[in-house]
């Protein structure tokens, strides 16, 4: 009997994903490879205290329903904005289901993580060593996080020991994203801070101070040198493109499956294991002019090939999203839902089928699930009118599919149930969209519901008053009592 492995993330991935998707695809190729079932549950940040992405977590809950043979966490997602200890609180829910962490090294749990601390320690080597930087500024993560102190602490290490003394208010926390490093460009330029090279631990931040800056006229390499790192497929493409330290997350998806497995059959597997990094050099670092950094023209067309494709299969996907976005516009009922879901899931030939499991008491995440919706390629869409209770995310309709895709149905703290879609091959920002647009749905047909609950409501007290009317003026006028006995009757 073929396993089944549970990876549990905050996105499935996409082309603004791009570390999510690479990691997504190699381990779905890998399970396939290896005969083994995947089930992805999406989720939100685990205990991040701001924001809605952790009010998505309740989908986790259900690993414990679906009892996996194993479990494959990407730690470094799910605790973007909390203490290592806190993450280890998280794998103590799962005891008993063999698990590895990707990303970060939890204590007790078999790990398989990239080499932080080697892959910035290079990068910042070039830096002072081939470029001789003497004044430069770090663009951080979060500072709770723990990728964030391994990267920090390898370029202070290698900083300190070129004699460069960086003092904190030229070490800037930021959230991985563009704005953080606009934000910091912003603030660089408002205070007039002097410097001649930018080290940011990942790449986004980094394409975000470029744009920053450029606003200024300040451009990169020429006023000052910036390094990144991820390599994230947009490194080589953008203005100047990015040196940058190439870290796999392929390789993370591909060897935790692999550990993973091992782990399930019995044999030991490495309390640590570290994928290598490797540096990049483009022209961002002022290497562009030398031969033996121009980058290889195949490697390049090889590269355009390949998003061609993508954003031809991305362009028919959105047509179809469209067509969804603007059927469930008007959708007041589940009946319409379902509908929508019939005429709209045949145009999307990786999708087996698509389930709506809703909780059983409204709100309730551990009543139970209700099927609501259950569509599949062979019988098409039915709207269930009077389900049996479900506890695990196995689709009514299953199509015996190896892949599925577990995505919570929420509108901000309110909590719907569950969306599931069992598919051919990985999707990617799919899943995600179409759960943000049947999350607001729901919403829209509950509060429809209610509505028209008061508007009855409304009726009924309009009819009451109307005929307490009827007797007060009948008792006024007191013109007979036969009168009054009719409307009375009459009431």
């Amino acid at each position: 009997m073929s396993k089944t492995i549970g990876v549990l993330t905050t996105h499935i991935g996409g082309a603004m994903r791009p570390y999510e998707k690479v990691f997504s695809l190699a381990v779905a190729k890998t399970a396939e490879k290896l005969g083994i079932n995947l089930v992805f549950y999406s989720g939100g940040f685990y205990e991040m205290q701001t924001g809605f992405e952790r009010l998505r977590n309740f989908v986790y809950d259900f690993v414990k329903y679906d009892k996996p043979d194993g479990l494959l966490v990407i730690s470094s997602l799910l605790g973007n904005f909390i203490e290592l200890e806190v993450m280890g609180s998280f794998f103590a829910r799962f005891h008993g289901i063999p698990a590895v962490s990707a990303g970060v090294k939890i204590p007790g749990i078999p790990s398989i993580v990239v080499d932080n601390a080697a892959g910035m320690e290079t990068v910042t080597r070039h830096l002072t060593e081939t470029h001789g930087c003497k004044a430069p500024i770090i663009l951080g993560g979060p500072e709770i996080n723990t990728e964030t102190r391994l990267r920090l602490d390898a370029a202070l290490g290698v900083l300190g020991k070129a004699g460069v003394t960086l003092p904190p208010d030229r070490i800037f926390s930021g959230n991985w994203d563009k704005d953080s490093g606009n934000r910091v460009a912003a603030y660089i330029l408002e205070h007039n801070i002097l410097f001649d090279s930018v080290i940011s631990v990942n790449d986004e931040m980094a394409f975000g101070f470029i744009e920053g800056m450029e606003k200024n006229g300040r451009l990169c390499p020429r006023d000052y040198l910036l390094t990144g790192f991820d390599n994230i497929p947009a490194a080589g493409f953008f203005d100047p493109p990015l040196t940058t330290i190439t870290q796999s997350p392929g390789k993370l998806g591909e060897n935790g499956i692999i550990m993973l497995d091992r782990l399930i059959d019995g044999h030991p597997v490495p309390d640590e294991t570290f994928v290598p990094t490797e540096l990049c050099v483009r022209e961002s670092c002022g290497c562009g002019l030398n031969p033996e950094y121009v980058n290889d023209v195949e490697d390049a067309n090889r590269i355009c090939r390949s998003l061609h494709r993508d954003y031809d299969r991305e362009e028919r996907r959105d047509a179809v999203l469209t067509i969804i976005s603007e059927g469930l516009m008007n959708t007041t009922t589940m009946e319409q839902l379902s509908d929508v879901l019939a005429g709209s899931l045949p145009r999307i030939p990786e999708v087996a089928s698509c389930s709506l499991l809703l909780f059983h008491t409204p709100g309730a995440k551990d009543s139970g699930l209700k099927p609501a919706i259950s569509w599949n390629r062979e019988t098409g869409a039915r709207f269930v009118e009077n389900p049996e209770n479900q506890i695990s995310t196995k689709p009514p309709l299953s199509t015996g599919s190896p892949l599925r895709i577990v995505e919570a149905l929420n509108f901000g703290d309110k909590a719907f149930g569950l969306l599931v879609f069992e598919i051919d091959s990985i999707l990617f920002s799919l899943t995600g969209t179409l759960r943000e647009q049947i999350s607001v749905t729901l919403n829209n047909i509950d509060s429809f519901k209610r509505i028209a609950a008061l508007n009855r409501d409304m009726a009924q007290k309009v009819d009451r008053l109307t005929a307490l009317s009827s007797i007060d003026l009948a008792i006024t006028n007191r013109s007979s009592m036969e009168r009054l006995m009719t409307v009375l009757l009459e009431q």
